[in-house]
């Protein structure tokens, strides 16, 4: 992947596929780092249908992004990723627990790729109707995010 005046080539392909598919009114692309992009959507009200989550592999990382866009769900939103396999346990072990944090179910699906490719493992969540469940617990008023798994607030008995 080259690089390309700051922005990955990536990024550039995206852009183009977006409005080479004529979808600009729906998919906005917003090149910012996950927890300040989930902030800005926080202030501004904004509640996206969907969310797609896959930066870092890293177990807080996920975790934290889980806490930070999921409250921002519209009702009956979707929030998913890729790479829930044991190759990566981060996104496996994050998944999971949130799916604890927010009493719902994960669900996910493998889907093959072409020959030669590795399988993607991807997950998601639906929101639950009434679902505004935060990642601050009353227990923890001075954590921005509690993993305590013992904590009721943010576990449930």
């Amino acid at each position: 992947m080259r690089d390309e005046y700051g922005y990955p080539s990536v990024f550039k392909q995206f852009v183009k596929n977006v409005y080479g598919s004529n979808l600009q009114h729906r998919i906005i692309p917003f090149p910012q780092t996950s927890q300040n992009a989930a902030r800005f959507f926080r202030d501004k009200g904004l509640r996206p249908d969907l969310i797609y989550v896959d930066a870092s592999h890293e177990y807080d990382d996920v975790l934290a992004d889980l806490h930070a866009w999921y409250p921002l769900l519209s009702e009956h939103g979707m929030i998913f990723g890729d790479d829930y396999c044991k190759h990566w346990h981060g996104v496996m072990d994050a998944v999971d627990r949130f799916s604890r944090y927010a009493n719902m179910s994960v669900r996910h699906e493998r889907f093959e790729n072409g020959p030669g490719e590795a399988p993607s493992d991807y997950w998601w969540y639906e929101k639950k109707a009434g679902c505004n469940r935060h990642a601050v617990c009353a227990d923890h008023p001075n954590s921005s995010h509690c993993y305590d798994d013992d904590c009721e607030d943010c576990f449930g008995s």
